[in-house]
C-alpha cells in the first residue's frame, strides 16, 4: 500500500526527526504541512499512527482509507455523547 498523510506545520519537525525504514518514507512540505508517503504491507500500524496522532495528521491518500479512520473517530465520539 502507498499512504499519504498530511501533518500539520506544528507537529511536522517531529514526524520528520524520527527513525523510519529506509526508503519506505518520504516527506514533502507544502503550504498546508508536511505530505508524508509510506508505503507498508499491513495498514494496522498506519491506522494506530493516524488515530494517535490526530487532530494532527490527516489521511490523504487511499480515500478508503480516510473513511475508515472517520468512521472509528465517530464511533468514538459516540461512546461519549448522553454522558
Amino acid at each position: 500500500y502507498e499512504v499519504k498523510l498530511l501533518i500539520l506545520p506544528s507537529q511536522a519537525p517531529y514526524e520528520k526527526e524520527k527513525q523510519w525504514p529506509s526508503g519506505k518514507v518520504s516527506f514533502q512540505d507544502t503550504e498546508d504541512g508536511t505530505i508524508m508517503t509510506a508505503t507498508t504491507r499491513t495498514l494496522f500500524d498506519v491506522k494506530r499512527y493516524v488515530l494517535k496522532r490526530t487532530p494532527f495528521i490527516k489521511v490523504l491518500e487511499p480515500q478508503w482509507l480516510a473513511d475508515q479512520i472517520r468512521a472509528t473517530l465517530e464511533d468514538g465520539i459516540k461512546l461519549y455523547e448522553n454522558n
